[in-house]
């Protein structure tokens, strides 16, 4: 950490609100003397300020390019998923392919039939 033990300076853009809440009650709850800062910025300044000291971590999505001056960890997973009505002709390759057994939106099929007007006959 750039500013020592005492403080750490969190940057990332106002969209990582919810992936950074909890990697900053982690460190609060694993270092309670360490008083956690956040700055929203803007993608132009990420880098910028990273290494010229004004924060000391970043979170973003997707890498930097790579850069001799700038360590790269993964710290968070999310899956993405898409949702088909039912009878869209590419759920049942999905559904034969799938490796996940995916949950079902109970109103998913309702929302689609409603933008797409009322189901075929099938």
């Amino acid at each position: 950490m750039v500013r020592g033990e005492s403080a750490v300076v969190l940057g990332f853009s106002p969209s990582f609100h919810p992936i950074a809440r909890p990697i900053m009650r982690r460190v609060m709850e694993e270092k309670p003397d360490v008083q956690v800062s956040v700055r929203h910025l803007h993608p132009s300044d990420r880098l910028v300020e990273l290494k010229g000291g004004l924060i000391d971590a970043e979170l973003m999505l997707p890498p930097p390019p790579v850069d001799p001056d700038v360590v790269v960890a993964t710290v968070f997973h999310s899956p993405r998923y898409v949702l088909l009505p039912d009878r869209h002709p590419l759920a049942a390759r999905l559904r034969s392919n799938s490796t996940t057994s995916p949950a079902r939106h109970s109103r998913a099929g309702t929302r689609a039939s409603l933008r797409s007007g009322p189901p075929k006959p099938g």
